[in-house]
């Protein structure tokens, strides 16, 4: 993002603000399905704020066999 220091940032879920999610690159680690979401990010400073396209991310869990097959 461009603009006047200071910029701020807050990173949302499915359009809800994620806790503690208030820099400039978003890093999540040991995701699973539950983290397939749309992501975006909106930005401000005094002058007004900016929100981001969302980006789709999509979770793909490999399957697991929990009984053996006969």
């Amino acid at each position: 993002a461009n603009g006047s220091a200071p910029l701020q940032y807050q990173w949302r879920k499915n359009g809800f603000p994620i806790e503690s999610a208030t820099n400039a690159i978003l890093t999540l680690e040991s995701v699973n399905h539950l983290d397939s979401a749309d992501y975006s990010l909106v930005v401000w400073n005094g002058a007004g704020f900016v929100l981001s396209d969302s980006a789709k991310m999509i979770v793909v869990v490999p399957p697991k066999i929990t009984i053996q097959p006969v």
